[in-house]
């Protein structure tokens, strides 16, 4: 029986981005999307990993990572990128954005990453949806949390997993070394 009651480190190599879900995740799914062609994971273009919270019925977080979605882009056209696959989530929840904030982040030697967060909720009774748009180098990651009870901007676990988000997925890093 896997523990629910712990958030959950998560790294992905092939999406090449490290996370902390939220207690209730420890049934962590991913699946690779390869590019034409190809079956080989390396050649994977769409890395996609989720969780629902165990015993929480439509709640839960995702991370999509595009791989190569930005590569030869300007500032300007990737954002563009970024907001068209944030716009495509809410697009498949039926919520009214209500908060939009721009974001960056400088990781030092890892980068800088670039992006918007937008929060939504219901049209009509509780729930919540965020999604955080970014642009690390030539990759795009959209990160999802829904809560369909709503009330996820007082569920610190949820804040949690975005901030502990790294595009990039490095071992020693993760133990701390």
């Amino acid at each position: 029986m896997p523990d629910v009651q712990t958030p959950v480190r998560f790294t992905s190599n092939e999406g090449r981005f490290s996370v902390v879900f939220p207690s209730g995740c420890a049934k962590v799914r991913s699946r690779l999307r390869v590019g034409p062609g190809s079956k080989a994971p390396a050649n994977a273009n769409l890395v996609f990993t989720s969780c629902d919270r165990e015993g929480r019925q439509n709640e839960g977080c995702s991370v999509t990572v595009k791989l190569a979605a930005a590569r030869g882009l300007d500032g300007a056209a990737a954002a563009a990128v970024v907001l068209d696959h944030v716009r495509e989530v809410l697009a498949g929840y039926d919520v009214a954005p209500d908060v939009q904030k721009p974001l960056r982040r400088d990781f030092g030697d890892h980068g800088v990453v670039e992006g918007l967060e937008i929060s939504a909720h219901a049209r009509g009774g509780a729930g919540d949806v965020c999604v955080r748009g970014l642009v690390h180098g030539d990759d795009v990651y959209i990160l999802t949390a829904w809560k369909a009870l709503g009330g996820m901007a007082q569920d610190p676990e949820y804040s949690a997993f975005f901030q502990s988000f790294l595009p990039w997925a490095d071992a020693d890093f993760m133990r701390g070394k």
